[in-house]
């Protein structure tokens, strides 16, 4: 009897997943995705200031704030998806010994929608911790497509973080220019 009830979980734990992931409607980057987004970082506009947060140790630690551009050279209006308040899960660098993306906490996380106009960019300062010093690396941005065959509502059902984790090392992350932290 008990190899029944853990059959049949195991049956529905897996529709349940199969189920979730027939529902993606998260799309790889093409090559002209690539050609089109770009991420620039201009290494002489590099902040430093003392780590505000006390989240995972890095309470007093000096944190960078690395400007970080994204601009759209399509003739279209790119339209991505972040999150309110933790949109740093969003970014990553190649090189976890040398420099990190510190998370915050949260309160109140839900999907956004931002835009960027054709031939535009938007920036932001993204912070990072740096753990070794005189390395190079360079910071990816996880970039999530909105188009006519997704919208925001199904994005709240998603594992974002879990998500997140695998597409860095996958399909979605466009990387900028290399640089050394001061």
């Amino acid at each position: 009897m008990l190899f029944v009830i853990l059959l049949g979980f195991s049956a529905f734990a897996y529709a349940q997943s199969s189920h979730r992931m027939a529902k993606s409607t998260i799309k790889p980057l093409t090559a002209t995705d690539r050609k089109n987004y770009v991420l620039m970082i201009d290494q002489g506009k590099v902040s430093k200031s003392k780590y505000s947060l006390p989240k995972n140790n890095y309470y007093g630690k000096t944190v960078l704030f690395v400007p970080v551009k994204l601009t759209n050279s399509s003739n279209d209006t790119l339209k991505y998806i972040t999150m309110s308040c933790s949109w740093e899960e969003f970014y990553t660098t190649d090189n976890q010994h040398t420099a990190i993306i510190p998370g915050k906490p949260c309160e109140k996380n839900i999907p956004k929608e931002l835009a960027i106009a054709p031939h535009a960019g938007v920036m932001v300062k993204v912070p990072v911790i740096k753990i070794q010093h005189a390395k190079k690396f360079r910071i990816g941005m996880a970039l999530i497509k909105l188009d006519r065959g997704n919208d925001l509502g199904y994005f709240f059902d998603v594992d974002w973080i879990g998500f997140l984790n695998r597409d860095k090392e996958r399909n979605n992350v466009i990387w900028s220019n290399p640089i050394e932290l001061p």
